[in-house]
């Protein structure tokens, strides 16, 4: 048996609503005809073709179990077993999007990291390289108040200064406010601010 060709778009999450309605649809269309479908079934089950009288004609079986019991076992046939045989032909299909899918997984993942690598150097990129080393961390950071949510911390910095004609170098403590994007905030629960925090921001330990 060859296997239907692969369509990529079946597997987007866009594609998943209108496969699960579709499904939705042909269950209700088999309940709707389960009613019928047990009729013909009695009717197909009262007589034993394999058997005659003198006449020829089939004869009446004798049932050896409840009725709800066979219609019970009839219903599992017609809605749920009957449609699994029906998918067993699609199996090779599911096995090729399987395959394809371990295939490129492993590129997928060299993509990842390649992108992990060029936003790593773009971040590095947004600095430049100086004298200043943190002498002091902040002791507590706050939020700002503002439109954007924003994040402040008082940085001690021990500066080295070259000598000039008119000062003398040396090395300089000074404070510095850090005001940097709140990356993730977390919401407090009254209508004010004063609740709000955040809870991940760049900071600073060089």
């Amino acid at each position: 048996m060859q296997a239907e060709p692969i369509h990529w778009e079946k597997l987007l999450p866009s594609s998943w609503p209108p496969m699960y309605d579709r499904f939705v649809a042909r269950r209700q269309v088999l309940w709707d005809g389960l009613e019928t479908e047990l009729e013909i079934m009695d009717k197909e089950y009262e007589y034993d073709f394999s058997k005659t009288d003198a006449a020829g004609m089939p004869v009446r079986r004798v049932a050896t179990q409840p009725k709800w019991v066979l219609h019970a076992w009839w219903t599992f046939l017609y809605f749920y077993w009957d449609p699994l045989l029906d998918v067993l032909p699609a199996i090779s299909t599911v096995l090729a999007y399987l395959k394809w899918s371990l295939a490129i997984f492993p590129f997928l993942l060299f993509l990842g990291s390649v992108g992990w690598l060029l936003l790593s150097l773009f971040k590095n990129l947004e600095y430049d390289p100086g004298d200043c080393q943190i002498e002091k961390l902040p002791d507590n950071y706050k939020l700002v108040d503002g439109l954007n949510a924003e994040v402040s911390g008082a940085y001690k910095i021990r500066r080295t200064v070259e000598p000039t004609p008119q000062r003398v170098g040396g090395v300089v403590i000074q404070q510095c406010d850090v005001v940097v994007k709140c990356e993730k905030l977390f919401l407090g629960r009254g209508d004010t601010t004063e609740d709000d925090a955040c809870e991940s921001f760049r900071s600073w330990a060089w």
